[in-house]
């Protein structure tokens, strides 16, 4: 595991391993489902887009793929 590289105060970048840890993590916390079943059920249009909480986590998806 690489460790987050923080370029500038306040702004720590993570690669790709580090973004899916972090998201695998929200997604558990948040919605009770690993980023694999996540990721799954947003490809096939299954997630609720009505929830706050769902599209921010689609908006962390580019830092897991």
């Amino acid at each position: 595991m690489n460790h987050p590289v923080t370029s500038e105060p306040g702004i720590t970048q993570l690669d790709q391993e580090d973004g899916r840890r972090l998201l695998d993590d929200r997604t558990r916390r948040q919605l009770g489902m690993s980023l694999e079943d996540f990721e799954r059920a947003y490809d096939r249009g299954e997630l609720n887009l009505d929830s706050r909480v769902v599209r921010h986590l689609i908006m962390l998806l580019p830092f897991a793929r």
